[in-house]
């Protein structure tokens, strides 16, 4: 089986950058395998999952000596945490459109070698694309449409970012009235082990869910309500009224174009009420119903408890799970589990114990107080034990919330988000 370690570097970039194929047009690199790994196991595994070791490559001859797609993923599958598949059916395109190009050769950049490419010239339906052909030296006259032009693979691929796309495609979306998924994120400390930008996660799971229902996902607002964590570096956190602001302004963009199944993706728990009073606002403006998912508020305790069992009280909190096992999860390389500190007891203040950012006790009451992190736990770690999470819940908690989260979008899809009915 070919592992996609044992693929040439450069041929990796060239396979995700779309000069061969571009499965999910847009999405980072490492987005794009598990957003494809998605796709297959949802949509192919079960049913093709006797072929899936086989390396050949997905375009056979046929008795006749002509091109011929099969219906069965031909690809070999490539492990990276789950199951990725490089080519799968004729859904999600094959990589390469010639009988002698073979999987095994993308192991050695000799047996493909590579030239600079050239700019994409325009070329009739149907006919060989010569940036492919000249990036691959392979001859552009041996059979018609043996390497089609990479705008006739994504003719029927959406892609689902709306950074990615140019104004025309964005156009050509709209005019399908598709849901649009806006991701809100925050910049603060998350403890000394875990990247203080969690908005990539927010980021990252609402790209699965496009994947899967192919939704328009909006860019990432990156800065959110993190006004207590604003006494430790790092920090980058809106003014509750400019939060409030910024929401109401980015929905209000798509509205003026008629796009109004609108789903805020919210990664940020103290979003939450703020996003409230924003999406009230735009019902007595606009007479339209914006829902909110609090991905972070997603899991049932029952599933809580089938993921974490015995350790599900250790593991919660700021500066453990669900934030670190996702990050162990979808970005391991930027996770620094060296640096991990136990959780320490809060510390105290005007002579009581504080009980949260926002609250001392007293008698056994609490009382309300603006707190800053700093002056609870100076590593940004509150109560969860980071030591306690891995990959493995990260993967549970990311397939929990993205199942959910494409549900919903498939089930607000057929609604009239101007009507309660």
């Amino acid at each position: 089986m070919l592992s996609f370690e044992q693929i040439d570097p450069s041929l990796r970039v060239m396979l995700l950058a779309g000069d061969v194929i571009d499965p999910f047009a847009g999405i980072r690199a490492d987005v794009a395998f598990d957003a494809l790994s998605d796709h297959w196991k949802t949509n192919f595994e079960s049913k093709y999952s006797n072929q899936q070791n086989s390396a050949a490559a997905a375009i056979q001859p046929s008795a006749m000596g002509s091109p011929q797609r099969r219906n069965a993923s031909q690809s070999a599958i490539l492990p990276r945490g789950q199951s990725v598949v490089l080519s799968a059916c004729k859904q999600t395109r094959s990589a390469f459109c010639r009988p002698d190009i073979s999987l095994s050769m993308l192991a050695d950049r000799s047996s493909v070698p590579l030239a600079k490419a050239a700019p994409i010239r325009k070329t009739s339906p149907g006919a060989p694309n010569p940036r492919l052909g000249q990036a691959l030296k392979l001859p552009l006259e041996t059979k018609k449409r043996s390497l089609p032009d990479a705008r006739l693979v994504r003719r029927n691929m959406h892609k689902t970012r709306l950074q990615d796309m140019t104004s025309r495609e964005f156009a050509q979306r709209a005019a399908e009235k598709p849901v649009v998924l806006i991701p809100f994120g925050a910049q603060e400390t998350q403890g000394p082990h875990i990247p203080m930008g969690d908005f990539v996660l927010a980021e990252a799971l609402a790209a699965r869910v496009a994947a899967r229902t192919d939704c328009v996902v909006a860019p990432t607002l990156p800065f959110g309500d993190s006004e207590f964590y604003r006494s430790l570096p790092g920090c980058v956190s809106l003014r509750p009224d400019t939060f409030v602001s910024v929401v109401a302004d980015i929905c209000e963009n798509f509205l003026d174009h008629g796009l109004d199944r609108l789903v805020i993706f919210n990664g940020q728990t103290s979003n939450a009420p703020l996003i409230d009073q924003a999406v009230r606002h735009l019902r007595r403006k606009w007479g339209v119903y914006i829902p909110c998912i609090n991905i972070w508020r997603i899991l049932t305790p029952a599933q809580m408890q089938m993921i974490y069992g015995d350790q599900l009280a250790g593991s919660q909190g700021h500066g453990g799970d669900p934030i670190t096992s996702m990050f162990l999860h979808l970005f391991p390389d930027l996770a620094r589990m060296d640096l991990l500190e136990a959780p320490k007891a809060f510390k105290k203040a005007m002579g009581l114990q504080t009980r949260s950012i926002s609250s001392l006790d007293f008698q056994g009451v609490a009382v309300q107080m603006p707190l800053d992190m700093a002056q609870m736990s100076e590593s940004g770690n509150l109560s969860g034990n980071g030591a306690l999470s891995s990959p493995e819940i990260g993967a549970k908690v990311a397939d929990a919330i993205i199942a959910f989260s494409a549900a919903f979008v498939d089930q607000f899809r057929t609604c009239d988000p101007r009507s309660l009915d």
